[in-house]
């Protein structure tokens, strides 16, 4: 980890350079969506805190609201407008709106909220360790997630501000703010815009000094802090003001802050009963199946197969104890094996209704796993030679 370019920003504490060794993790391939969002808030009823506030952090070059609605404007950085009415459903100030972002990454997100999030959908920010693993694509010491390149050399390969920043934007890129979530080349591992377009919150608290003391298993930051890490840059990052569309660049903000820029990716759970049971698959985003329904759909197949295993169990063992095979007997094992069968069908049914409320409580699967269904064999085998006795 760290800078190797040369092309630190003094204060962000890119360096020393070390080397971490990490635990397995997968990583959305890319930034959480409006779609995405859009689904959690219908399930959980979810107000973000810019919605709480009533104001955002807007590009004064993006602003859609009315003057009135400028609540301030940092001394520091005139640029940004704090704009009331701006939230994730109106990224730009009341006027505007997400109708066709579908598959641009959803911003004005604190790192509170994009937690509530991970506790919705069973999933964690990554570390920042984590992040700078999974942005390098394998090229270890690059400076961009695509090699040593220059970011124009040959096209665009990130959403950048391009002109003279921030008066006036050239958009060579072809993305004034946000770009759709798989524009440009993903990077070697599979990852989209791990660069540009905009900033990813981090698990970690951040602390300019961390990497002089960082643990070299699986580092996860300072214990406490007043800011947490953002990594990846952004749609206005400029070579003349903020460089950090780099793989070692470092920013930071309040938990409770939000902005136009700044969204999030997740990771997998950390060994928990939410990835031995139902691991979900990274590839969520941009026309890949909604991993609710990737659940329902696995919740339904796996009772449907408990009850083939049963029915195959009686059937091994009609066959191995070679009874009689009287009419009144057969009526009877066909009964057992249709109550079995309604009795999983209905399973399957309540589980797909269920399957949101489970994902929203971060609940496992019900079921009998590889061992209850070796129990329940058994018991239907017993069950048939017992009524087979009476018959």
């Amino acid at each position: 980890m760290g800078d190797s370019s040369g092309d630190r920003n003094p204060a962000d504490g890119e360096v020393p350079m070390h080397e971490v060794t990490l635990a397995a993790f997968d990583i959305d391939v890319t930034s959480v969506t409006n779609a995405d969002f859009a689904r959690f808030v219908q399930a959980t009823d979810y107000v973000t805190e810019a919605e709480s506030f009533d104001f955002s952090a807007v590009f004064h070059l993006a602003l859609a609201a009315d003057e009135d609605d400028i609540l301030g404007v940092p001394p520091g950085t005139p640029w940004w407008y704090g704009v009331r009415g701006a939230d994730w459903r109106h990224p730009a100030g009341r006027h505007s709106s997400i109708d066709g972002l579908d598959d641009h990454p959803v911003v004005h997100v604190s790192w509170n909220d994009a937690q509530a999030y991970c506790a919705w959908a069973g999933r964690r920010l990554p570390t920042e360790a984590e992040w700078e693993y999974a942005a390098r694509g394998g090229l270890e010491g690059a400076k961009y997630p695509w090699g040593d390149d220059d970011i124009d050399a040959g096209g665009w390969r990130a959403n950048i501000f391009q002109g003279t920043f921030p008066r006036e934007n050239t958009v060579e890129d072809g993305f004034a703010t946000t770009a759709p979530v798989r524009s440009f080349v993903p990077n070697g591992y599979g990852l989209w815009q791990t660069v540009g377009n905009v900033w990813e919150w981090c698990e970690d608290w951040f602390d300019p000094n961390t990497y002089r003391s960082s643990p070299a298993q699986d580092p996860r930051g300072p214990d406490r802090g007043q800011a947490r890490i953002l990594r990846g840059g952004s749609y206005l990052c400029h070579d003349s003001y903020c460089n950090r569309y780099r793989n070692s660049a470092r920013s930071q903000n309040t938990p409770d802050s939000s902005m136009g820029n700044a969204g999030f990716r997740t990771v997998s759970l950390r060994g928990g009963k939410t990835d031995r049971r139902f691991p979900r698959r990274v590839y969520r985003q941009g026309g890949e199946p909604d991993p609710r329904f990737s659940l329902a759909n696995e919740r339904t197949f796996l009772a449907w197969l408990r009850t083939a295993l049963a029915m195959y169990a009686g059937a091994f063992a009609l066959e191995a104890l070679d009874l009689p095979a009287a009419t009144g007997w057969r009526l009877a094992a066909a009964g057992v094996f249709l109550v079995l069968g309604t009795l999983s069908a209905v399973q399957a049914l309540v589980g797909w209704a269920r399957t949101e409320t489970s994902l929203r409580r971060n609940e496992p699967l019900p079921g009998l796993g590889m061992g209850g269904v070796i129990v329940v064999g058994v018991l239907v085998a017993v069950a048939i030679v017992i009524i087979g006795m009476f018959v």
